[in-house]
């Protein structure tokens, strides 16, 4: 029986998140089976419950006698909690699910109760909701619970669409504040260490609380996104939360949490920090926060346009233009340290206004204005300066870049070619091994890469890897085979691919 132990705790561990329920379904095979796994506490420490408002609460009542026989057969073992509950489909059927939602809120405050007396044993905790109504329901019976095993406490709300609002005119004033009473101290004092002293990993995704009061020192991870302007931190609060961890902090996001708050502010070094996020819905947001941060060791960086980012590509080609991303990205440049930065992600980051080009529907290059033939010239010079900034840059992934972008990693010709006494960068990025083009549209992508097949363009900085991700409806009704960029592929890489290969490759 001892194989049979090893190889069930094998399985649920690896298939938890698939079959969270497989220490059930294993008990009910045969009575050899249940014997074993019934009597086996280290099976029975992963709780996942997954309900959406009904007009009924039969399902929640199942899943919290599943708790408890959970909590029950666990033992004094550790556990893994996972709470998901979806009740934001009231608003669209008012009459048929509101009047059952109060109901639905007390038994998910049930639920978290009875989860809230064995506090002691939760490890990772992860919350997934769509209202913070059901997030105050969720944590209300954890309040000042200690929690003195808890290494990872997780909250996401899936929806982030206030996060463009000044105010979050969709929720009662301050209401969402008080819907997350967990990781507040009021006196900054050692008292959320004495509650969750292994805490190190927070996640906190459309979640407002009082900033002031949140507590936790020593994280290792943090990230905060996608709040509205007036729910997210000031920077000096912000400031505060990060100096509380600033000597283990490694990896760090604030996708759409940041706020340009002028002021003269102490700086903050994050000597450990080797992952940074961030997000902005305007590009002033971030610049108060990098001038007050110093990094040292910084080896990942992503920067993302979350206004863009939210918009499909009509609505990109006529979207204002941020001015204030060539002062994003100079500042960047001028407080991330570039011997040390190996991994850079751009995601959505336009350096030039879209009204200035004119797509046509085909896949040839767009026709252009003199006016935009000059502008993208100088930004296509402006973008092969950020870039060769980075001597140790090896990846670089750009998510639906512009065509200044990607044309500025071909414009420098390598160091051989160069002209003595030029004033432009000799390599826009001297080390670049790998890049990764995501989503990009195809009169963009398709140009650059037929620049980088053609032989005649061998001047052109050699990459050892090309990786390409086209968008869901980049080209919907054109088989892939039939697609004029791959079979160019096709035929420049004849030589180095087998007939197998090849048929592989038209197949994936």
């Amino acid at each position: 029986m001892g194989l049979m132990f090893q190889i069930f705790s094998s399985s649920v561990l690896t298939l938890r998140d698939i079959y969270p329920n497989l220490p059930l379904t294993l008990s009910h095979v045969s009575r050899a089976w249940r014997d074993l796994v019934v009597n086996a506490p280290t099976l029975w420490t992963y709780i996942k419950v997954s309900q959406a408002l009904h007009t009924n609460t039969i399902g929640l009542q199942k899943n919290t006698a599943y708790v408890e026989m959970v909590l029950a057969r666990s033992g004094t073992c550790s556990l893994a909690v996972y709470l998901d509950f979806r009740t934001i489909h009231r608003h669209h059927n008012a009459p048929f699910y509101g009047p059952h939602f109060p109901a639905f809120c007390h038994r998910v405050r049930h639920l978290a109760f009875l989860v809230s007396q064995h506090a002691w044993r939760i490890t990772h905790f992860t919350l997934v909701v769509d209202e913070f109504e059901t997030t105050s329901a969720a944590l209300g019976p954890f309040g000042s619970v200690s929690m003195p095993l808890l290494e990872r406490w997780s909250v996401r709300n899936l929806n982030d669409f206030h996060v463009f609002e000044v105010r979050a005119s969709f929720f009662p004033d301050g209401h969402e504040m008080d819907a997350h009473p967990v990781l507040l101290s009021p006196s900054r004092s050692t008292e959320c260490v004495a509650l969750y002293p292994n805490l190190r990993h927070v996640n906190l995704q459309s979640t407002a609380l009082y900033w002031t009061d949140f507590s936790p020192c020593n994280l290792v991870t943090l990230n905060i996104g996608m709040l509205s302007h007036e729910c997210r931190p000031a920077l000096r609060h912000l400031l505060d939360i990060l100096r509380a961890s600033a000597s283990t902090l490694k990896t760090l996001s604030l996708a759409g949490c940041l706020i340009n708050d002028p002021g003269q502010f102490e700086e903050v070094l994050l000597p450990s920090l080797q992952y940074l996020d961030i997000g902005f819905t305007a590009a002033e947001e971030p610049l108060p926060f990098l001038q007050a941060v110093q990094f040292s060791a910084l080896m990942i960086f992503e920067l993302t346009d979350i206004r863009r980012k939210k918009m499909n590509p009509r609505e990109q080609a006529s979207a204002a233009f941020d001015t204030g991303i060539s002062a994003l990205l100079d500042l960047i440049k001028a407080r991330v340290a570039s011997e040390t930065l190996g991994t850079m992600r751009l995601h959505h980051i336009s350096l030039i206004p879209p009204q200035l080009l004119m797509p046509q529907p085909n896949l040839a290059e767009p026709l252009l204005t003199l006016e935009a033939r000059d502008a993208l010239e100088c930004v296509r010079k402006y973008a092969a300066r950020f870039f060769a900034h980075w001597s140790n840059l090896r990846y670089l992934a750009l998510e639906g870049a512009d065509r200044s972008t990607l044309e500025s990693l071909d414009c420098v010709t390598p160091r051989t070619m160069e002209k003595h006494g030029t004033t432009e960068p000799r390599v826009p990025v001297p080390a670049l091994t790998i890049l990764e083009l995501k989503n990009c549209a195809a009169s963009i992508i398709t140009p650059f890469v037929y620049r980088r097949l053609e032989t005649r363009h061998q001047m052109i900085y050699k990459l050892s890897t090309l990786c390409l991700s086209m968008p869901k409806a980049w080209s919907p009704g054109i088989p892939w085979a039939q697609c004029g960029l791959a079979q160019r592929v096709l035929r420049t890489e004849n030589q180095l691919l087998t007939p197998e290969s090849q048929e592989l490759l038209l197949q994936v």
